[in-house]
């Protein structure tokens, strides 16, 4: 072999040594940049981890929020820190923008003391005011108040006299001093976030309002009987008022009423 053969074979063999040192050294620095790129930037929220949530599981959380980019780099950061063992169950507060790992290491803080609230499907807001107080999380009248308060409504941008149909049935976990009007924001914001871009192009296709769909779902729950019935309600509801016809629907005039009745008289349809 002659020797500018050699030297052309140690050429590559080098060449090939230099890639793969500049990959190397590429990748944590690559990684590095990543983790230290703003997510989101959000306004300030509390996010509740349970007891034994892993920390894909936590990753995923945050994803689901906007809160990261990608849960598995989360993850990986986590291990990547050894933090693994350090994240425990409770309720954190969330400011502004952040990198993936300032939010990994803002959950080793102590989290903030909350008080639950579980609020089922089916109320509207008058019976989640007496949950509300029931709980110990807030005055039933001040939370009534504020989802009244034409100025939060607005800026909670509902086209509505009330919050009625907005308040988002779910689990939360409240500060200790929280007020009304606080409570009824971060409920319309978790009805936001879990009525996704699908459904809005769903009313498009119905040629419905958002507050009229609102409105539609709060007469088909109340009507049904059974969970299995509220398609079906629903259907018949669309068809009436495609053809212009009235709905009459006992749901309605019960609300009108503030009753609950199960049978109704003429009186009440007077």
């Amino acid at each position: 072999m002659s020797t500018k053969t050699k030297s052309a074979r140690w050429y590559r063999v080098l060449l090939l040594v230099a890639a793969i040192a500049l990959v190397g050294v590429a990748l944590p620095l690559g990684g590095f940049w990543y983790l230290n790129q703003p997510t989101y930037e959000y306004p300030a929220r509390t996010i509740h981890i349970p007891q034994g949530a892993s920390a894909r599981w936590i990753g995923q959380l945050l994803e689901r929020e906007n809160l990261i980019h990608n849960a598995h780099v989360f993850a990986w950061t986590v291990r990547l820190k050894g933090l693994g063992h350090q994240l425990k169950a409770g309720t954190y507060q969330l400011d502004g923008i952040g990198t993936t790992a300032a939010i990994a290491q803002s959950l080793l803080k102590a989290p903030i003391q909350t008080q639950p609230a579980t609020i089922p499907e089916g109320l509207n807001r008058h019976q989640i005011a007496g949950q509300l107080q029931a709980a110990g999380v807030a005055d039933s009248a001040r939370f009534i108040a504020a989802t009244e308060d034409p100025q939060l409504i607005r800026q909670l941008g509902v086209a509505a006299s009330t919050l009625e149909g907005y308040l988002f049935p779910e689990t939360y976990f409240f500060d200790l001093d929280v007020d009304g009007h606080t409570i009824a924001s971060l409920m319309v914001a978790q009805f936001h976030r879990v009525f996704a871009d699908s459904l809005h192009q769903r009313l498009d296709e119905l040629d419905l309002s958002l507050h009229e769909a609102v409105t539609l779902a709060s007469i088909v729950e109340r009507e049904a009987v059974a969970v299995e019935e509220q398609p079906i309600i629903s259907g018949v509801f669309l068809r009436r008022l495609e053809l212009n016809r009235r709905l009459e629907s006992c749901a309605t005039v019960n609300y009108a009423l503030g009753t609950n009745k199960k049978r109704l008289t003429y009186a009440d349809l007077e």
